[in-house]
């Protein structure tokens, strides 16, 4: 009755009682083996301690605590069949007080023993897939009481046990991860590296901090082949706080044959297929990423990133990267056939930090929507005599005009000219200086020295404008800026393209 009254009394207060975790932490490592370091602060209502009749002060002086979390067994019938497994020992030598007329106000710091650091992996993998964890703290106590301020009472042996279900990251289905920043790129013959900021959110409590550096592999899945893109790098220290967070990771993103399809589908479903002159990148389908194979030098979080495997539903973020087409076709400009002149003017929006070269372009133009009839098929490579390569450099972030000069005999799809109800709606749009496309856009880029990479481009239904003329133009048509080359543009510098940023919101990309 000694033990076994006040046991059953702690206890049945303690279920009830509502636990307000206002700052808990968990530090991993540096060079973490097998224990981290958990720090949490916490309220209890003085309702919940307070006994009929009675008025005490109680201390509890240091606790070895058993924690537990709740896991699904898979082979269990029925399958959501959950089990408690301990996880290690929680000890600290602070010093606990209660006062039955206050809150109990603490805050409590310590040491977590692990009994078998793969455990970890599992948890972290539940925390990471699951919408809620729940923890179990199970101690055994010496509690020195004076009742009534005089009385001394101490109970020796007190079985104390709490469980605590707190919101976890549910494959990040509350807010998907998404890129907020590029930061820089470098680019070499095969390699892209990338250290860029990211969307993260914490819906739990707790703040989780990794002391040591670690890194995992990055996978997209595509035609049902599972494809290796490269390697992503966290820096320690990584701190995840709860709602959101902004932290910083490094990629490589390596080129090879095998994935060179793959990560050209990657970036088509990422920048569309748009309609109309929109930000890009609003697709509503999924785009997963999967995040395993991870390692890293610390023991213990080698074996949590081995174990972890995250399906991340990467929707993209805003993106505008083609924001104008226009066209101008001059009457009588030459003394051979065909006469006339077609020259294709596009503005583009480099979404990159770093200078880009085009290299290649190919642009298919249907009339009214993708599946129109053809306009014409523009094919070139930017290089000399044709071309002054030095128009076609972009600056970091960099918006930009573009001209193309089509070859009207070659390029313009003569199936088209012979159309007479195609010809009759171009006439009706080219009276109002509107027609309606749909392109079909092919970019290859070179990022600094020898790093190629083609980006696809679809809009289904692109509004552009047409102008007619009957000498050549002083102005491109639309009122676009004039194409000028690298070197005489105003550039914008580190400071001014942050604020261009924020203020157009136009500056993310997924690599």
């Amino acid at each position: 009755a000694y033990r076994l009254i006040p046991k059953a009394m702690i206890n049945d207060r303690m279920a009830r009682a509502i636990v307000d975790i206002s700052n808990c932490a968990i530090e991993i490592g540096p060079n973490a083996a097998a224990s981290i370091t958990p720090y949490a602060r916490f309220t209890v209502l003085k309702q919940v301690l307070q006994l009929p009749l009675v008025s005490f002060k109680a201390v509890v002086n240091g606790l070895k605590a058993d924690v537990y979390f709740q896991h699904k067994n898979p082979n269990a019938l029925p399958p959501n069949d959950v089990y408690n497994t301990r996880i290690g020992q929680f000890v600290t030598n602070d010093t606990l007080h209660c006062d039955s007329s206050t809150d109990l106000d603490i805050s409590l710091g310590g040491e977590m023993l692990l009994d078998d650091p793969d455990l970890v992996a599992t948890m972290v993998n539940d925390f990471v897939k699951q919408d809620t964890v729940t923890l179990t703290m199970q101690a055994v106590v010496t509690i020195h009481a004076h009742v009534w301020g005089w009385l001394p009472i101490s109970l020796f042996g007190i079985t104390i046990s709490k469980s605590l279900t707190v919101p976890a990251f549910d494959n990040f289905e509350h807010k998907n991860i998404a890129l907020e920043s590029l930061v820089t790129a470098y680019g070499k013959p095969g390699s892209l590296n990338v250290s860029a900021t990211a969307q993260v959110w914490n819906p739990s409590p707790l703040t989780m901090v990794l002391r040591d550096s670690f890194m995992m592999q990055v996978y997209y899945t595509w035609q049902g082949v599972r494809y290796r893109m490269g390697m992503l790098n966290v820096h320690a220290p990584l701190t995840l706080k709860p709602n959101m967070n902004y932290p910083e990771g490094f990629m490589t993103v390596e080129q090879t044959l095998e994935n060179a399809d793959a990560m050209q589908a990657f970036i088509s479903e990422y920048i569309g297929p748009q309609k109309g002159i929109v930000p890009a990148g609003g697709g509503a389908g999924a785009l997963m990423v999967s995040l395993s194979d991870g390692s890293s030098a610390s023991p213990l979080l080698r074996r949590v990133c081995s174990g972890l495997a995250v399906d991340v539903n990467f929707r993209p973020m805003p993106l505008y990267f083609l924001s104008a087409i226009t066209g101008d076709i001059v009457a009588l400009s030459s003394i051979v056939p065909p006469f006339y002149s077609v020259k294709v003017h596009l503005q583009v929006r480099n979404p990159l930090p770093q200078q880009v070269r085009v290299k290649k372009l190919r642009l298919t133009a249907h009339h009214l929507s993708l599946q129109g009839p053809t306009l014409y098929e523009y094919d070139r490579v930017i290089k000399e005599p044709e071309f002054n390569p030095s128009y076609y450099v972009l600056n970091g972030m960099e918006q930009v005009v573009v001209d193309f000069p089509l070859h009207v005999l070659s390029e313009v799809s003569w199936s088209f000219l012979l159309s007479p109800q195609e010809i009759w709606e171009l006439i009706k749009e080219g009276a109002s200086q509107k027609v309606t496309v749909g392109v079909d856009l092919s970019i290859t880029l070179e990022i600094n020295d020898g790093f190629l990479q083609e980006v696809r481009y679809k809009n289904d239904a692109l509004s552009g404008t047409l102008c007619f003329h009957a000498t050549e133009p002083q102005e491109s048509c639309g009122g676009l800026p004039p194409m000028t080359p690298h070197g005489s543009r105003w550039s914008l510098g580190p400071s001014q393209r942050a604020t261009d940023s924020l203020i157009r919101n136009t500056s993310r990309l997924i690599v």
